[in-house]
């Protein structure tokens, strides 16, 4: 059977509280004001553990808990709402990473993979890579609107009536203003032309 489990929580304040404890009490000279600590949620998970029962599962992850100096965990700050991945095997230099599941660093990674492409091997259009079709920009309104050519910051939409084959509007629009599904479909057609440009070098290499 199998079960899901845990989620750890901790507040860095009382982390702090408690270094200040004496047999118990209180020393106000081994604790720093905390008033202007920040807090962190910090998030342990498990999934998939197999047992017979939830206390053969908690069970398990208790032993596994002796190698907790070697776990990934998942910290927020909850002040800025930042969130971390502090993997424990690494060294302190390498522990911290921001954690990908933040839009704008999702969106961020994107963009610079795109434009690591097109840096290197230039804009591209979908009748390049003989792609099945064009990116569609999601909009409000009847109309269609697809990129079909990527430039290194930006792509060119054209804009169709609804059902209509006859471009009536066109512009440029930045990567930055589409959203991340949009961007992960033009990264896909960049890996095509990279592969394909790379393909290119490699037979004219053989043709020498």
């Amino acid at each position: 059977m199998l079960y899901l489990c845990i989620e750890f929580k901790t507040n860095y304040i009382m982390a702090n509280y408690l270094d200040g404890m004496e047999n118990g009490k209180h020393n106000s000279d081994n604790t720093e004001h905390v008033d202007n600590k920040p807090t962190f949620t910090i998030s342990l998970t498990f999934t998939d553990i197999v047992a017979k029962n939830p206390l053969e599962a908690v069970n398990t992850i208790i032993e596994w808990l002796e190698d907790a100096r070697t776990m990934i965990y998942d910290v927020t700050n909850e002040l800025t709402g930042e969130k971390f991945t502090v993997d424990m095997a690494e060294d302190e230099e390498n522990a911290v990473l921001p954690n990908n599941e933040n839009p704008e660093l999702i969106k961020k990674n994107l963009i610079a993979d795109i434009q690591k492409i097109i840096g290197e091997f230039g804009s591209f259009t979908t009748a390049d890579i003989s792609a099945d079709c064009d990116v569609s920009i999601p909009n409000v309104g009847n109309h269609i609107h697809l990129a079909n050519h990527f430039y290194f910051d930006s792509a060119n939409v054209e804009v169709y009536e609804d059902g209509g084959d006859n471009e009536i509007d066109s512009y440029l629009l930045h990567y930055y203003d589409m959203q991340i599904e949009t961007l992960e479909e033009v990264l896909h057609y960049a890996q095509q032309w990279e592969a394909e440009c790379l393909q290119d070098e490699d037979r004219q290499g053989v043709n020498q």
